[in-house]
């Protein structure tokens, strides 16, 4: 399973890079005649905002505990222990860490002894400079709906809309990689604290799942949310790191965007009663019983006055100047596709007799399972596949039995290259050539990836996109030969022919 993250590697010069600067990517990129020189070309720390959208209705108990296991290791079976975390920033030092030896890791130890890792302990082993932050799929005004049984004043109000979920009440709203050098062990404790943040989320949220409005709202100006988070975006948004979204839902996205609905009192998914003041939680006042109102199979009934995937698309690729630097991943409702190399599809799913997600089952439609015997574990999450296509991403089956592998997956290619830049611009488009390996990498129409496998040539032309499966993983080999000006005369190579070298 591969998931389309970006980082961009500084201006390359016509050289070849040899082992021994930086194992992550080995980046060869030549004329198309000449000798060449031979240079080390170090790769700046990358900058990723990570945020997880986590489906917080009554179904995804068990899905969020399989998240929280996989954040961290501690079982001794990952040779990267859960304290050594910081030992990668001395791998430059005389005196290696140990722990060294998985700095920037290879596809053979990606694929061997890090497996048994947690998604921290790859992610940190990459040179990356990473932020973690969590949010729901709840966006009503009344959260806490049930306050007694989701905390009460053990973990106090915790509002939802626009808001990044605490570590701990009062707590730090998000982890990142310098929180590792930290004096106070408990700020270290990266895996930890974002284990306590998602097992501190809890299944109390909306029926209707929200999670596209989610990322909505959270990064919009004039979204009304609580003051106890009104500094949570730009305090976690850096306006030069790359965004990554997660969603992890068992159920179809119900976004839409009009407003005159939604936030109203009277709406059914934010009512709540006056009794919950108390905590904190006195917006609405409606003398009304949660979740009675409002069933969620209303996501599914009136489809049609939900707000097409492609508008939330182009919202979200505008949240950064270069819309290749969002992108998505999904782990929802779906099973492989029909082919042997098919990534997941969304649908209804169940959890097979191999741990792998089957289809074949009644879909839920906002259903508890309970009330339904024969349905699916999950239903089809078409929408945030959708968005994960649009943007250049892709996702896996939420009713894999463990989300281990896909958790590896996409902490290692946070670390992956995706973006070549030349010191000039190519004499000659038509002829820039790229192979990884002993395979040439075809060429695609267009600027964008649009979850397509391939290269493209972005709106400067002086950058390469890497698309898809032609992204080297750490450590794999890319050759690019381009016509570069006064260089030489180029030799008639057809840059779309995958057998040219």
């Amino acid at each position: 399973m591969s998931f389309t993250l970006r980082a961009v590697v500084g201006a390359v010069s016509v050289c070849v890079v040899v082992a021994g600067c930086n194992r992550r990517v080995f980046e060869y990129v030549e004329p198309t005649c000449g000798p060449t020189d031979i240079k080390d070309v170090a790769l700046a720390d990358a900058r990723v905002d990570i945020m997880l959208i986590v489906d917080n209705s009554a179904s995804m108990l068990e899905e969020q505990a399989e998240v929280a296991r996989n954040v961290l290791n501690t079982d001794g079976s990952c040779p990267i222990a859960p304290d050594a975390l910081g030992d990668f920033r001395r791998c430059d030092e005389a005196e290696r860490p140990t722990v060294c030896q998985f700095h920037n890791p290879s596809p053979e130890q990606l694929a061997g002894p890090l497996r048994s890792c947690g998604f921290l302990q790859v992610l940190a082993a990459f040179d990356t400079d990473f932020r973690v932050g969590v949010i729901t799929t709840d966006v009503g005004r009344c959260d806490n709906r049930i306050p007694e049984v989701q905390g009460g004043e053990a973990l106090g109000f915790r509002p939802q809309r626009g808001c990044l979920q605490p570590d701990a009440p009062g707590g730090r709203r998000f982890i990142a990689r310098d929180d590792v050098d930290d004096a106070d062990a408990a700020v270290r404790d990266i895996g930890g604290r974002l284990a306590r943040t998602l097992d501190q989320i809890r299944t109390y949220g909306a029926p209707s799942e929200r999670g596209l409005d989610a990322v909505d709202l959270f990064f919009a100006d004039d979204t009304d949310r609580d003051a106890s988070c009104a500094g949570d975006r730009d305090a976690f948004v850096r306006p030069d790191a790359r965004l990554v979204l997660i969603l992890l839902s068992d159920e179809e996205d119900c976004s839409r965007v009009d407003d005159s609905g939604p936030f109203s009192c009277a709406d059914s998914e934010i009512g709540c009663t006056p009794r919950f003041a108390e905590f904190g939680n006195d917006v609405c006042g409606e003398d009304q019983t949660p979740h009675t109102r409002g069933a969620g199979s209303a996501c599914y009934d009136t489809v049609d006055s939900l707000t097409p995937v492609a508008v939330y698309a182009e919202r979200f690729r505008r949240l950064k100047p270069n819309a290749d630097d969002v992108t998505v991943a999904v782990i929802g409702g779906g099973v492989p596709g029909a082919g042997p190399d098919d990534d997941i599809v969304a649908g209804g799913c169940d959890i097979g007799g191999d741990g792998q997600p089957v289809g074949g089952c009644t879909p839920l439609r906002g259903t508890e399972r309970s009330a339904c015997p024969d349905c699916c574990l999950a239903d089809a999450g078409t929408r945030y596949f959708a968005l994960a296509r649009a943007l250049g991403g892709i996702g896996d089956s939420i009713c894999s039995s463990s989300f281990s592998d896909t958790m590896i997956d996409i902490a290692s290619f946070i670390g992956a290259v995706d973006v070549i830049h030349f010191t000039e611009p190519p004499s000659d488009t038509g002829l820039i050539f790229v192979r990884q390996g002993d395979v040439g990498v075809t060429r695609l129409s267009g600027t964008t990836c649009d979850g397509r496998d391939g290269w493209v040539l972005l709106e400067d032309e002086q950058s390469l996109q890497l698309c898809g499966s032609a992204r080297p993983a750490p450590g794999e080999e890319l050759i690019v030969r381009a016509p570069l000006p006064g260089v030489c005369a180029p030799p008639p190579l057809d840059a779309s022919d995958a057998s040219t070298d």
